[in-house]
């Protein structure tokens, strides 16, 4: 037997141990169609212009349909397809048959059995599945399926290092759905081989068929379409979300609903309404007592005193009341600032003037230069002064009508705005054309305008000379410490480091009379002990109610609350009150009736705490609340991602002006904002553009769907691409062998499903 070489064909199919080398090509395989049913070859029994299977795309089952005579099939009975050989490891078909239909010709009495069959995906479904996993790569999880709940399959095809699924539970759920949902999470794919082992991952590994052009040898019947209908340009997805919390009017621009986990900033939809906001508040559910309480109600008071100790900044204070069962929560804050005082921000006004009578008392034609500064007690110490002013000089003159009389300089609009920290303002001046500042005068209040000066030099030349330091607010003297209700035995003054918000202890009064304590001088470091966040001491409030229709509700505290109004829930959602700011310690602001009123008599002691909300929705036009929200209705997040490309090339496309927007709206409330925006990318990479579908046939036995044909007819329909074979169809199987079954193929510009572009996409980290 002669040898091939170059284009010839295999003069018989390669089977190791049959084969004979120059006789055969290894990758070719023969045309002969070989069937077993049930473990026998019956292929004489095949009406092979019958035979039909039909390759489905990942895990959709595939089917198998024929006719046989003379032999009589049953259903459950086992089928196997192959080519070129009963050993050929590339099976085009195996599974059972499902359904058998009886036939009878009434000439010669023979009876045709119509068999359909299924693969073995089939098989997978007879279990339930009852599992819960945590925190598991997909890889174990889908192999742990496969051996827990599909007998006699393997999962050797199951890909490793598959990402990590925080959670899922399937419950009574059969095997391919559990398999198909595990797939959706990570954008994976799955199918059952028919050497019934079960392939998960992200791609197909399998060759390829022969590239379509015009050489092919057996490519026919080729269409081609385009499609625009399917394109989407943007996506909108409602994701979750909760309920309004309470019934909200038309142009409202702070809305409560029942928590905030979903939501950030962006819009959400309540019925036929998005609504945009720009925060939320609300969200430690902190709050108060309905009442005064057994919280003191009033800030202490502060003073500053000159010298050493709290460091320079912004400082607060509060104070609580101590019993011997523990302590109340603190007082509303009492701000006060440390360091140097200002300098005074503006000079004094001079006007020179012949007084009456006496002698001169300063120097006609010299020149005088006055400034004055704040000061403390000891206006001799520069560290009890603050800078200077800025200066003002005058010249007296000589009016020269002959007048005796002493020379007079006129201080008028000294400043009148003194400083809390400053006791005394005190006035400095030159000598007669000197530069150094001597000490005037001091007052304990600022001046009256028109302050005559008509002192001699030399009644201030030996006073002291004008300071160089400011001095420095340090300490602080403590007043205001309200005393505490029957019970009390004590109280502890708390205060913040400078800039900081945590109170810490800094002194106690030990008793329950004094309402002022120790001058505070103590260093930031040694604060240590935090103020309480719950209320320890056991003492009870005074009874009382806050009537229907009140504008106010006295609460015991307003930490909580927000200076420009917001909502408040009342115990556990009895009611749900609108306020629009806080004075005291009440809420203000309260309407007399309708949405947010109170409607019912609330007693003291009640919980009152921050309604978590959405905020900053504008109160008219765009993205306002158009319509009255009633309590209960849903409020869910709305995630809207434009793909300004695909939008910019369908304007194109249409012309006249388009937009080429295409919207698409999905809803699933068990979605995130970050999920929600995760899928409308995947959607718009899917539908972006205009799909094309290319349908053929040829007798490629490679061909088979998830796998790529590449195709380029240059030259006559002037078409070339990559597309993804969806499914095919194989028949006209030949008796004899001569030549390979027709591959009816519907194939797809789309390369990818909606998961495994959302996999993409996640692993990425792609979300808006």
């Amino acid at each position: 037997m002669p040898g091939i070489s170059g284009t010839d064909k295999a003069l018989m199919f390669a089977q190791f141990g049959v084969m004979r080398f120059g006789a055969s090509r290894f990758g070719y395989t023969s045309a002969y169609c070989f069937i077993s049913i049930n473990g026998t070859q019956r292929r004489e029994k095949v009406q092979f212009d019958t035979l039909t299977i039909t390759d489905s795309l990942d895990e959709i089952p595939n089917t198998c349909q024929f006719t046989v005579l003379g032999f009589t099939p049953t259903v459950g009975m086992e089928v196997i397809i192959t080519l070129g050989s009963t050993h050929n490891a590339e099976r085009i078909f195996a599974g059972h048959i499902l359904q058998v239909q009886q036939t009878q010709q009434w000439v010669n009495g023979q009876v045709f059995y119509h068999v359909s069959c299924i693969d073995y995906t089939w098989l997978l479904g007879r279990q339930k599945v009852i599992k819960k996993y945590t925190s598991e790569s997909a890889t174990d999880i889908a192999t742990d399926l496969i051996q827990s709940f599909a007998t006699g399959f393997t999962a050797r095809n199951v890909v490793t290092g598959l990402a990590t699924v925080d959670e899922i539970t399937f419950t009574n759920e059969d095997l391919p759905t559990a398999l198909t949902r595990l797939a959706k999470r990570i954008g994976a794919y799955w199918r059952a081989d028919y050497f019934k082992d079960v392939h998960f991952g992200l791609s197909e590994t399998a060759v390829d068929p022969v590239d379509l052009t015009t050489s092919h040898v057996s490519v026919s019947d080729v269409a081609y379409d385009t499609d625009l209908s399917q394109v989407t340009t943007r996506v909108l997805v409602e994701g979750g979300g909760v309920n309004a919390l309470a019934e909200v009017a038309a142009g409202e621009t702070i809305f409560p609903v029942e928590d905030l986990a979903w939501y950030s900033t962006g819009t959400v939809v309540s019925g036929p309404q998005r609504i945009t906001y720009t925060g939320t508040m609300g969200a430690t559910s902190s709050g108060a007592i309905v009442g005064p309480g057994v919280t003191p109600s009033d800030a202490p008071t502060t003073t500053g005193v000159i010298g050493t100790g709290i460091e320079t900044g912004a400082h607060s204070y509060a104070y609580t009341w101590v019993t011997g069962a523990g302590e109340t929560l603190s007082s509303p804050l009492e701000s006060f600032t440390a360091g140097p005082v200002a300098a005074p921000s503006s000079p004094v006004g001079l006007l020179a003037t012949l007084g009456a009578g006496g002698s001169p008392g300063m120097t006609i034609g010299a020149t005088y230069t006055y400034c004055f500064v704040w000061g403390g007690e000891d206006t001799t110490d520069p560290t009890h002064q603050t800078s200077p002013s800025a200066q003002s000089t005058v010249v007296p003159l000589d009016r020269g009508d002959g007048i005796s009389g002493n020379i007079q300089v006129t201080i008028f609009d000294a400043i009148t705005i003194q400083p809390a920290e400053a006791e005394r303002l005190v006035i400095y001046r030159t000598l007669a054309n000197g530069s150094t500042f001597y000490r005037l005068q001091s007052y304990s209040t600022p001046i009256a305008p028109n302050f005559f000066d008509t002192t001699a030099d030399a009644s201030i030349s030996g006073n002291p000379t004008l300071p160089a330091a400011d001095f420095t607010i340090a300490q602080a003297a403590l007043s205001g410490i309200a005393i505490g209700p029957s019970g009390t035995t004590s109280r502890n003054v708390y205060r913040t480091v400078a800039g900081g918000s945590q109170l810490k202890l800094q002194q106690s009064i030990a008793n329950n009379t004094a309402t002022t304590g120790v001058t505070d001088s103590t260093a930031d470091a040694a604060l240590t002990t935090n103020v309480p966040t719950s209320d320890t001491s056991a003492l009870t409030q005074p009874s009382g109610q806050v009537n229907p229709g009140e504008t106010s509700i006295v609460v015991s505290g307003t930490a909580f609350a927000s200076s420009t109004g917001g909502w408040a829930v009342i115990g556990n959602g009895q009611q749900v009150i609108r306020y629009t700011s806080f004075s005291g310690g009440s809420l203000t602001g309260i309407p007399a009736s309708g949405n947010g009123a109170i409607v019912a008599a609330v007693t003291y002691g009640s919980t009152i705490t921050a309604a978590p909300s959405l905020t900053g929705i504008p109160a008219s036009g765009d993205g306002a609340i158009l319509y009255t929200i009633l309590k209960g209705d849903p409020v869910n997040i709305l995630i809207t991602v434009n793909d300004t490309t695909a939008q910019a090339a369908l304007a194109t496309q249409i012309g006249g002006g388009d937009d080429g927007i295409q919207e698409e709206y999905i809803q699933d409330r068990r979605l995130s904002a970050t999920e929600c925006a995760l899928r409308a990318n995947a959607i718009l990479l899917l539908r972006g553009a205009e799909e094309n579908r290319l349908r053929y046939r040829c007798r490629d036995p490679r061909t088979r769907t998830g796998l790529t044909i590449t195709f380029s007819f240059a030259g006559t329909m002037n078409i070339s691409g990559a597309f993804k074979i969806q499914t095919v169809t194989i028949s006209a199987f030949s008796a004899t062998g001569t030549q390979f079954p027709t591959y009816t193929v519907d194939a797809s510009s789309t390369k990818f499903t909606f998961e495994s572009l959302l996999g993409m996409i996640r692993s990425r980290g792609q979300a808006a």
